[in-house]
């Protein structure tokens, strides 16, 4: 169970996703369509309303992002000391650790160890934005093989 984000299916009709977990700010909540940042506007508390309808398949995911560099409470010496504010920076924490279990959960998922070849494999996932290889070991991207590929056919000729 995810405590920080829901997926959905588009379906070319549905425009308005419910948000199943609690979040400190509306800020705090984001929508990705097809894994795109994508704008919205809020039904109420627990509703987001996108612009248009996801197409049909599409992956709708509302996520909540809580601020992780800054802190949403400023203790002030001299100052009342209020339930709220203290609730408010136990929440931040909270979230903050919900947050990156859910991603550590997805990653684990997706990548593993083959235990019989010691292998890693990604589940049928792509691994993009790779670096060309430098060492013999280092992968490569299939347009580094291609021309690699290409640039050696023309050197038989």
């Amino acid at each position: 169970m995810a405590y920080s984000y829901v997926v959905y299916t588009g379906n070319g009709s549905t425009t308005q996703f419910a948000i199943t977990f609690p979040y400190i700010r509306k800020e705090h909540v984001k929508v990705y369509v097809n894994y795109v940042d994508t704008a919205y506007t809020y039904v109420n508390d627990t509703t987001v309303l996108l612009a248009a309808a996801p197409a049909s398949s599409l992956r709708v995911e509302v996520r909540r992002v809580t601020p992780l560099a800054a802190r949403l409470v400023d203790y002030t010496d001299g100052s009342t000391l209020v339930a709220a504010d203290l609730d408010t920076s136990s929440l931040q924490s909270l979230y903050n650790e919900q947050e990156l279990k859910d991603t550590l959960e997805n990653l684990q998922a997706l990548l593993s160890i083959d235990p019989i070849t010691n292998l890693t494999t990604l589940a049928g996932g792509r691994i993009t934005n790779v670096g060309n290889p430098v060492n013999n070991q280092d992968a490569a991207t299939k347009s580094f093989v291609n021309l690699a590929f290409t640039r050696d056919l023309g050197s038989l000729a």
